[in-house]
């Protein structure tokens, strides 16, 4: 028995609303079984330009795919 799945690997998003933005579209566009977020999706700095911890988590809940791995980088344990 031979299993395909197919896995999208993301990092460094640092909670950039652009960059999440662009996830949305890339996964909408190659249709990933999984969706591996291998470091840096979260940033403790603060920016107009993003999203906040909440938001994030409410983002990656709604994206179309069977599975979301998580990752932790340096900028989550900051």
């Amino acid at each position: 028995m031979h299993i395909t799945k197919k896995l999208l690997t993301v990092a460094d998003l640092h909670r950039s609303k652009k960059l999440y933005g662009l996830l949305s579209e890339v996964v909408q566009q190659h249709q990933p079984e999984i969706v591996a977020l291998v470091g840096d999706f979260l940033d403790v700095s603060e920016a107009e330009d993003r999203f906040t911890v909440g938001e994030c988590a409410f983002f990656l809940s709604k994206l179309p795919c069977q599975d979301v791995i998580f990752v932790r980088g340096n900028h989550e344990d900051a």
